[in-house]
């Protein structure tokens, strides 16, 4: 600025002496611009093209998510479906939009399989392939249909087991991608949590009982035991970081019994103290309460759901090996009442659950089990005790498949008396060996169709009677528990070997998707 006025300042004295000597034309003066920054253009985003499903455009995924469609990739979902039937992905044809609406009232678009040529005894048309779901911020956002997203959409829990390796390795991705409650089988199982016990240790229990449940009364598990929380710790731990709801199975089952206590010569008196210790430890353990008697215990640890009765009605049936050693010195039915009031005081917003195998589909000469589950069912209504959900262990075969009319009124019967029912553990064998119920009685034309459509059946009864959760055996065959029983090739789950769908998967993606609105 200052260099500007003394340019002109001499600019000016200069005229002004011109003028005193003589005459000077006055100049003609151009106005020149001065130079000028050239506006850039601002970039403008190229709109992402879209597709119209029932008034709603949406981004194409074909544009926005290319490898949805790849056919040469075997993970894309369209080459999965096609592996699964045994056509050519190119078979599959078009896929068309859909709009279906959540229990939350959000809407959800699906492309799903037009018409296609279908396999025996079952039809591939009207499965989900891709789901788009709007984020928080209103973007539609395109994935791969998978069960849990369905499941959530339908407001009900699906839940698994997860097998110890699927924690660490890849197969973990596909856990969280069909289950939101994670079922313990055995992680907190007594002859786990207690494997390190020995006679002495339960005498010293015992010996000391009037400050061990001065203990558990007020909430505190009792130190100085070498109690193995590990494998429930694990468990407990993935489930939280993926925000699903935990359920265990058995506080007391016939077939967890622990050899110390088996072998240990105590009196009924004696057991049933004994079991009052081996609940309320567990359930004390993950109650969601602080213990500052208890160092080591993680407050953010939850058990939601606890099975207080285990297959109770089939032991009390068919006594056998260990089984009988809980109901023998505790006595059925009553000592579910003993159970119920132990897991009230150590967790009172723990929901109880009731667990039994086989009822829905039992085999001809099995009116006694009936019979005893009926019998322990009205014991618990009569008492009123705090018992809400009757889980019903579903261990099909398609060489026996079951009646989805029989599955439905075995249902509707346990309803009728006032509990919410769920499937515990459904698996479909495909093995005539990997079964213990129920007797072969024909050969399946295809075993993966045959598997499918009982599983779809299955989940098809429940839904019907407006479920809120809904329970698998498993993930993958390559980690079904049949083998860990000692029956190979089962393939009883709906992820094969490699954790690819299977029919079976297609046909759960069917039923939860026809469920919604």
């Amino acid at each position: 600025m200052k260099l500007v006025t003394l340019i002109f300042i001499v600019f000016a004295t200069l005229l002004s002496a011109c003028s005193s000597s003589q005459s000077i034309p006055t100049p003609t003066i151009t106005a020149t611009s001065l130079p000028t920054n050239t506006p850039i253009p601002t970039p403008t985003a190229t709109p992402v093209p879209t597709i119209d499903v029932d008034g709603i455009q949406i981004p194409d995924p074909k544009i926005t998510n290319p490898e949805l469609f790849d056919l040469k990739n075997p993970n894309s979902p369209i080459v999965q479906f096609a592996n699964a039937f045994g056509v050519k992905p190119e078979d599959v044809g078009t896929l068309i939009g859909q709009v279906k609406t959540g229990v939350d009232g959000k809407k959800i678009i699906f492309l799903v399989t037009g018409d296609l040529a279908t396999t025996t005894d079952f039809n591939e048309s009207g499965t989900p392939l891709l789901i788009a779901e709007q984020g928080k911020d209103g973007q539609w956002i395109w994935s791969q249909a998978w069960p849990v997203q369905l499941a959530e959409a339908n407001g009900i829990r699906l839940e698994a087991p997860i097998d110890g390796t699927e924690y660490i390795d890849f197969a973990g991705k596909y856990f969280e991608k069909i289950a939101n409650q994670l079922l313990l089988t055995g992680e907190v199982d007594a002859s786990v949590v207690f494997q390190n016990f020995t006679a002495d240790d339960w005498r010293r229990v015992l010996n000391n009982w009037p400050a061990i449940k001065a203990q558990l009364d007020v909430g505190k598990v009792p130190q100085g035991f070498n109690y193995d929380w590990i494998n429930g710790n694990r468990a407990i731990d993935y489930a939280k970081s993926h925000g699903m709801t935990v359920r265990a199975q058995h506080l007391l089952w016939g077939g967890d019994v622990p050899d110390s206590i088996y072998n240990g010569g105590f009196t009924k008196d004696e057991v049933k103290l004994l079991a009052e210790f081996i609940v309320k430890i567990r359930v004390l353990e993950y109650n969601g309460i602080p213990d500052a008697n208890d160092t080591n215990k993680d407050p953010s640890r939850v058990v939601n759901q606890w099975d207080l009765a285990d297959e109770w009605a089939a032991t009390e049936s068919f006594p056998h090996d260990k089984w009988p050693f809980w109901l023998t010195n505790l006595g059925f039915p009553n000592a579910i009442s003993d159970v119920s009031h132990w897991v009230s005081e150590a967790n009172p917003n723990a929901e109880q659950v009731l667990t039994e195998d086989g009822i829905l589909y039992l085999p001809h000469d099995s009116d006694v089990w009936k019979n005893n589950f009926m019998t322990l069912l009205k014991f618990v209504k009569d008492k009123n005790l705090p018992i809400r959900r009757v889980d019903i262990e579903n261990n099909f075969t398609v060489y026996n498949p079951p009646k989805q009319q029989i599955e439905q009124q075995n249902l509707k019967t346990i309803i009728d008396m006032g509990f919410k029912v769920t499937s515990e553990t459904t698996v479909v064998s495909g093995n005539p060996n990997a079964i213990w119920t129920y007797d072969p009685v024909r050969a399946p034309k295809v075993p993966r169709i045959e598997q499918a459509n009982i599983y779809g059946d299955n989940l098809l009864s429940y839904l019907n009677l407006h479920t809120d959760q809904y329970g698998l055996g498993g993930i993958s065959d390559a980690t079904e528990w049949y083998r860990r029983a000692g029956f190979a090739n089962a393939n009883a789950m709906i992820l094969d070997d490699n954790y690819q769908p299977t029919p079976a998967f297609y046909r759960i993606l069917q039923i939860l998707y026809n469920n919604l609105q």
